[in-house]
Order: C-alpha cells, then structure tokens, then sequence
C-alpha cells in the first residue's frame, strides 16, 4: 500500500501598511530591493492603482472611438489631446462651417463622458473640416477614430 505524500500549500506572504520589517525584493533580472513591508504593501497599490488606471483609459479612448463611428455621417475623425489641466476631446467633421445639427449630440458625449468616467476631466470640442488638424493638434494627440491620413503628427 502506498500512501500519498501531503504536501503543504505555503500561506501567502502578508505586507502590512503598518510593519517596519525589512524584505528584500528581487527582480527576474536580479536586481535587488532593500525596502520596509510598508514601502512594498504601497508599491503593490500603486501598481494595481496603475493597471486599473490604463485599464480605465483605455476603455474611454474607445467609447470615444465607438460614439464616432456611429455618427460617420457627420464625423470625419477623432482626437484626445492633452490640454491645460484636462484632456480634449476633438471631434472633426466634414462639414466646412459649425455642424449646429451635431452640437446637442456632442453635448451628450461630454456628459456621458463624465457620466461614465468620474475621474475624467476633459473638453470636448468640434473641429469644422475647413480647420486642418496638423494646425492644431500637437505630438500627443491619440487618434481614435478616422483613416489617420489627416495629421501625420497624431498617432
């Protein structure tokens, strides 16, 4: 008869925002961190934090992406930017003058923005066609909707 050899599920190790003791952190590439459980109890948060965070906008950048695409008839591309304090949003069109029929659509968006996204603070503006993006969108603005061709700058 034999008999199976239990083996021990190891507990988790407990970081306390509380303990002064030290733990020593090593990395795949074996660097190494001297640090108190305090300090790694935050940098877990602050990672998770972090994930949460990108995971968040990234889900904005594509409701912003999603609205455009159901209003393609009135809506030639889409822009976030980062503005003074807030992001921007940049909604372009293909009409040349101010699309007053898309104004009440676009103050929807911004309200459903921060409906959706209470850490958002941002400015959703529209850009007629006559404007050309490249004349006012910087390095930094995120193309989410469009073909991409109108501003080799915004990627």
């Amino acid at each position: 008869m034999t008999t199976k050899k239990k083996t021990a599920i190891p507990s988790p190790v407990r970081l306390t925002f509380r303990s002064v003791e030290e733990v020593l952190v090593e990395s795949d590439d074996e660097d190494r961190f001297l640090m108190t459980m305090k300090e790694a109890a935050h940098a877990c948060m602050q990672a998770e934090t972090e994930k949460k965070w990108q995971d968040d906008f990234k889900r904005f950048l594509h409701y912003v992406s999603q609205w455009c695409e159901a209003r393609a008839e009135s809506v030639r591309a889409g822009y976030v930017g980062v503005g003074d304090g807030s992001l921007n949003v940049f909604i372009c069109t293909h009409d040349n003058a101010y699309n007053f029929e898309l104004d009440d659509a676009i103050s929807e968006l911004d309200i459903a923005l921060v409906s959706e996204f209470p850490w958002l603070v941002a400015e959703v503006l529209q850009i007629p066609g006559q404007i050309k993006e490249d004349q006012i969108f910087s390095e930094n603005a995120v193309s989410v909707y469009g073909d991409g061709r109108a501003t080799p700058k915004a990627s």
